[in-house]
């Protein structure tokens, strides 16, 4: 039995004596018990604190100031217990059990008579204190947790509870402290939903990293029948709490590496469930823990749980499908004039036109976060459901879910039943009312509308917006329904031509060869059946190469562009002799190609308005000769017609090989169709970007010459109603919004963010643990050792050297033309149908994409070998 009056230990706690300890006391007072390896300590109890306000003549003090504004009178409250005295008997009892703690770092920790109970959960309602380590800093923390019984939270919660203020009182835990590797939390049941699940979060250090919010941490669930680990998130892990060496914990942030990884083994993992599980049974009800690991599973306090989520309450989201069809960073008015199509045209009518229905969040198809588009996951995994049979989905479509076995994990998605019927009723909906649908006239029926439709436009619409310049502002709304309107055909048509027919046929594809062929002949071949295409990507790099070489031939000319800055180049030619025919050149090339640019967002200038990144690209074709473009489509060509040669004869001695040939030709003729479809689309979005930029930069100039805006470019930050609103006369967003939302576009530029939001907490995937070999998605056979060349922005280009292995956060048509003089390829985002992977293939360079992180991994100068067969890259030094 407790000999002393105001504290007592935690293994000599009582049950039953919450009033006299609190909640947290007697729940670690009744695990110390029942053996579990909780840190040693003791409890000041309430009588210490009662005898406190009473003798320093607080409790009428306190009763008056709850009278008043509750925000004052909590300031005031505090501050009066903060600079009360403990009784000087409480005092010697507190420093002599501290002195008998083997260790003295500390954790101060509040435990009230209101926390912790089964009714009410007021966890985290009062404060705690870590790494306390003197015995006057102990009576000071001490003093804060009494003081925080009166936090206008507190306050709050007690009234919205019915708790009687003056009823309620508090002890405080003095526990050692456990320098930890990893600390979180564990809820024996899934809170969020019925599974029978154990959910664990973790973050480096000392928990208070994840119990204040200061950081996303890892998040795991293991299903507890089966001791499985079905979910694995890896949080970003922005900070951790460390023990500052004066005192108390510090937040530090972690290196890039720790953040990847995991920060707890499996083993750890399953530790923790099997104390998680051993607690529940101890309670007889599922618990909410608190636990840290260091050279053993530490139990730092368990309380019921109290309060559960609604069920999915947080929507999924995927960066993984935006990283093969919308990877640049967006600024707010793009993300809606691409994205109202995406959403109205390719998702909801689509899903009407085929028939598929589901409730809830189904058209809800996107959101913007950090600068990024992200895609919900609930719809992708219908889409799943509905449209790919499960022997053809790979890891070119599990890529875009989380790993796992959770309700959107790679496992669960791989074998969700395949609805065939629902399918078929989608293919004949479409046959009979949208026929152009059908994969054999969608692609003809994109270019009837290419040729009748969006060129006369383009070809007109600089003439039609120069007409404006004298009119009345309200005149451009017009205009832009127009442009808003002209697209749509584009995208009744891209819904088919990308996601069904060039997806779909080239997953075919995949799984033909290896079903024929078996695992390791497949991705060997099927990128060279699906090269040697002709599209305007591939015309596009064809029309640089040939200014390139004219430069190159030209020794005069040849220097002025390597020696002059690119823009200044342009200006310089025109006053250099005999650079007429160089001109006429060039400005053909800008008359075809001049609305490309580096990037789908109309924020950043395209070439025709910037020749200076075309010149960027010249730069880097001159100054290295890259490999001659006739010589790579010969080779590949006859490498084509081997393969294909081969094919046949090896299918062709198999039973009905005749027919499975058959098959398989006209499976990869739709399969390359489609690839061309696919740059083709977008090819015309590129003139529609570049119309848009026209436009709301002509807008932009208005508006800031109404001062409404400081900068033209000011109208990429503003929503389509907005600007409409300031066109009118009567806009709503100040210079402040309009900075906010720049800031975060600039912030994430170069930078790409989690893979994966669930609501808006961020995580990814797990990277395997090895520090030398890193492994993504075989995009381009081949295997080279060369030197890394790190690039962030298309602004370094200039600095690529032949053969050099290109690192970059993601590749777009503009940046494509140096890859005749690189030696392999690795991207932090995209698919095996991503732009860089198709013209690595034409330029039989090796490819590997979707390697996260890969431009922090990878440094210029490195050693590395990448492998576009097996999609692993090694760090050889």
């Amino acid at each position: 039995m407790p000999t002393n009056q105001y504290t007592i230990k935690l293994s000599e706690i009582e049950e039953g004596s919450i009033k006299q300890v609190g909640g947290k006391a007697v729940n670690l007072g009744f695990l110390t018990r029942k053996g579990f390896n909780v840190p040693a300590g003791f409890v000041v109890t309430t009588d210490a604190y009662n005898l406190f306000i009473k003798e320093n003549k607080l409790q009428s003090y306190i009763l008056d100031e709850l009278a008043k504004d509750p925000t004052q009178a909590s300031q005031n409250i505090r501050e009066a217990i903060t600079l009360g005295e403990i009784p000087e008997d409480i005092r010697e009892e507190i420093i002599n059990q501290y002195h008998g703690l083997a260790r003295k770092e500390i954790a101060v920790r509040s435990s009230a008579t209101s926390e912790d109970l089964k009714d009410a959960s007021f966890a985290g309602q009062m404060d705690t204190f870590l790494n306390v380590n003197t015995s006057e800093a102990v009576l000071r923390y001490i003093k804060h947790c009494y003081a925080s019984l009166w936090t206008s939270r507190a306050i709050s919660y007690r009234a919205k509870n019915s708790i009687d203020h003056k009823g309620v009182s508090i002890a405080v835990v003095v526990q050692e402290i456990i320098e930890p590797k990893a600390a979180g939390v564990m809820f024996t049941h899934d809170p969020v939903s019925s599974e029978n699940s154990i959910v664990l979060e973790s973050n480096y250090g000392y928990g208070e990293s994840v119990v204040s919010g200061k950081a996303t941490p890892d998040r795991f669930k293991i299903n507890r029948g089966a001791m499985e680990i079905t979910v694995r998130e890896i949080g970003t892990k922005e900070l951790e709490a460390v023990k500052s060496l004066e005192g108390g914990i510090v937040f530090v942030e972690p290196s890039l590496e720790r953040r990847e990884q995991p920060s707890l083994t499996d083993d750890e993992i399953l530790g923790l469930v099997r104390l998680g599980a051993d607690v529940e049974t101890a309670y007889g009800a599922p618990q909410d823990i608190e636990w840290a690991v260091a050279d053993d599973l530490h139990l730092l306090q368990s309380r019921p749980i109290t309060t559960a989520k609604n069920k999915h309450d947080a929507t999924a989201w995927t960066r993984g499908y935006s990283d093969d069809y919308w990877n640049d960073n967006v600024s707010p008015l793009f993300f809606e004039l691409m994205g109202d199509h995406i959403t109205e045209i390719v998702n909801i009518e689509l899903n009407e036109l085929m028939g598929y229905t589901k409730p809830g969040e189904m058209n809800k198809l996107l959101k913007l976060h950090k600068a990024h588009a992200y895609f919900n996951l609930d719809v992708l995994k219908h889409k799943v459901i509905y449209e790919i049979p499960t022997f053809i989905r790979n890891n070119d479509v599990l890529n875009y879910f989380p790993e796992g076995s959770g309700p959107y994990g790679k496992e669960t998605v791989k074998n969700l039943p395949f609805h065939l019927a629902k399918r078929i009723n989608a293919e004949y909906r479409i046959r009979t009312r949208d026929p152009n649908g059908a994969t054999d006239r969608t692609a003809d029926a994109y270019d009837k509308w290419t040729n009748e439709v969006l060129d006369p436009f383009w070809r007109g619409f600089e003439e039609r917006l120069n007409k404006l310049d004298g009119e009345n502002l309200v005149s451009y709304l017009g205009l832009m329904d127009e442009l808003n309107d002209v697209i749509i055909e584009h995208f009744r048509l891209v819904r088919y031509g990308i996601p069904v027919h060039n997806i779909g046929m080239n997953l075919m594809t995949q799984y033909l060869l290896k079903r024929f062929l078996g695992e390791e002949k497949a991705s060997l071949t099927y990128p060279i059946l699906v090269s040697g295409l002709k599209h305007s990507t591939s015309k596009t790099n064809e029309a640089l190469f040939k200014l390139a070489a004219y430069i190159r031939a030209n020794p005069p000319l040849r220097e002025l562009v390597l020696e002059t800055e690119s823009e200044l180049i342009l200006d310089r030619l025109v006053a250099y002799p005999d650079s007429s025919e160089f001109l006429l050149m060039f400005n053909c090339f800008m008359d075809d190609y001049g609305c490309r640019g580096f990037t789908r967002e109309p924020f950043y200038p395209r070439w025709s308005e910037a020749p200076r990144y075309v010149f960027d690209i010249l730069k880097s074709l001159v100054v290295d000769e890259g490999s001659d473009l006739t010589v790579i489509e010969e080779r590949n060509r006859a490498e084509r017609q081997r393969v294909e040669a081969e094919i046949r004869e090896t299918i062709g001695s198999q039973p009905l090989g005749w027919a499975k040939n058959k098959l398989l030709d006209a499976i990869v003729g739709v399969a390359r169709r489609y690839i061309v479809f696919r740059e083709e689309q977008r090819y015309n979005l590129d003139k529609w970007i570049s119309m848009n930029r026209l436009l709301y930069m002509r807008i932009g100039k208005r508006l800031t010459e109404q001062s409404i805006l400081n900068e033209p470019n000011d109208i990429f930050f503003l929503h389509r109603d907005e600007i409409k609103q300031a066109i009118n006369g009567n806009p709503k967003v100040n210079q402040k919004t309009i900075q906010h939302r720049r800031s975060e576009f600039h912030r994430y530029e170069n930078i790409t963010p989690p893979k994966f939001l669930d609501g808006d907490r961020e995580y990814n995937d797990p990277i395997p643990p090895t520090a030398q070999t890193y492994y993504g998605l075989p995009a381009s056979q081949g295997v080279l050792t060369g030197t890394v060349r790190v690039l962030n922005s298309i602004t370094e280009i200039t600095e690529v050297r032949a053969g050099e292995i290109l690192v970059v956060p993601r590749t777009d048509p503009g940046w494509t033309p140096v890859f005749s003089k690189i030696g392999g390829l690795i991207t932090e985002t995209g698919g095996v149908l991503s732009h860089g992977a198709v013209v690595s293939r034409e330029y039989g360079v090796p490819a590997v994409t979707n390697i996260s992180n890969a431009c922090r991994i990878f440094q210029t100068g490195q050693v590395i070998t990448i492998n576009g067969a097996t999609g692993s890259v090694h760090l050889d030094e």
